[in-house]
């Protein structure tokens, strides 16, 4: 398969799919999902694109996503099965629907290596969505990295850096106007050939004009800003995997109206760490952090030293 593993390197082709392939593949095809349709999916195998149906009895058991790696038939005509997942970003759908699959979320993006949160510096900024974002990213093994846009339309950034950077100091923070070719370069150390970033956001926050500053070439289309609040119009309809020449791969997704994130443990407790502590040193196990003596949560928010806000999108979250 070397010649194969030469041609996907660019995909994000790695050593943890590579050790999944076996000898009965040796004839088959390895390609890349680049978009979901309803009865087909858009893949590329390094060399082409082109589209694959879904087949039925399948989808019983597994539901595909946009960077999912498949192993097909040699006609590349039939998927013979999906490969495990390195990373995955997925949601409670935004209206329970009966499934046939095994599970209740919605998977979005497969094997993604790294997530731009993108927020605006206008009214449509809300530390809780960010912070579901977060569970989001952390529940899925995707690195986070909060990007702040139109900070051309913003006569003072400073309020917006400052909450963003408040939900965690090891929270990375970038400031741009995604017009801005110069601007855009701060994010560059984040690509490299063979990654993956997906964007997540509202509608309207840039991550489409983002990508079409950072690629020169990747023709997404953009909204003009609406002047009552300063926000883009939603333009992006799909999640599609977009090349960035020399620069590996993003995923383009339509703006989130909800984030209805996994009660994953993992991701709140390193979404929320302080909280986590705190409950920890509650005096009863099982405190609600209600009226219950010895709360170390409820002490923390009298004090000041824990923020309401914050200990209130955690409650929503997690269920204990």
């Amino acid at each position: 398969m070397n010649e194969t593993s030469e041609s996907l390197a660019k995909l994000g082709w790695s050593s943890f799919f590579e050790t999944q392939l076996t000898n009965s593949d040796e004839l088959a095809r390895v390609v890349r999902v680049a978009s979901v349709r309803r009865t087909a999916l858009e893949v590329q195998d390094g060399h082409s694109s082109f589209a694959v149906l879904t087949q039925y009895s399948m989808l019983q058991k597994w539901i595909p996503a946009v960077g999912d790696w498949l192993v097909l038939d040699g006609a590349k005509e039939t998927i013979v099965r999906a490969l495990e997942r390195k990373s995955i970003l997925q949601r409670q759908p935004a209206q329970r629907q009966r499934r046939q699959a095994t599970t209740e979320l919605d998977p979005m993006v497969a094997n993604s290596d790294r997530a731009f949160i993108v927020s605006s510096c206008n009214d449509e900024f809300n530390e809780s969505r960010i912070e579901r974002f977060l569970v989001l990213c952390h529940s899925g093994e995707v690195e986070p990295i909060v990007v702040l846009t139109k900070i051309d339309l913003c006569a003072d950034v400073e309020p917006f850096s400052q909450r963003a950077q408040a939900i965690s100091n090891k929270l990375n923070v970038h400031l741009i106007n995604c017009l801005d070719a110069e601007q855009c370069q701060q994010l560059s150390g984040y690509f490299t050939p063979n990654q993956t970033i997906t964007l997540l956001g509202s509608s309207g926050v840039g991550k489409s004009t983002l990508i079409n500053t950072l690629s020169g070439n990747i023709e997404r289309l953009t909204g003009q800003v609406r002047d009552s609040d300063q926000r883009g119009r939603h333009t992006t309809t799909e999640r599609k995997l977009l090349a960035v020449p020399a620069s590996g791969y993003v995923v383009d997704m339509p703006g989130l109206k909800a984030v209805g994130v996994s009660t994953s443990t993992v991701g709140i407790r390193r979404t929320f760490p302080e909280i986590w502590e705190l409950a920890a040193d509650c005096r009863f196990r099982n405190c609600q952090h209600g009226a219950e003596p010895g709360c170390k949560v409820k002490e923390s928010i009298e004090s000041g030293a824990l923020s309401e806000r914050r200990f209130r999108n955690y409650q929503k979250m997690f269920v204990p």
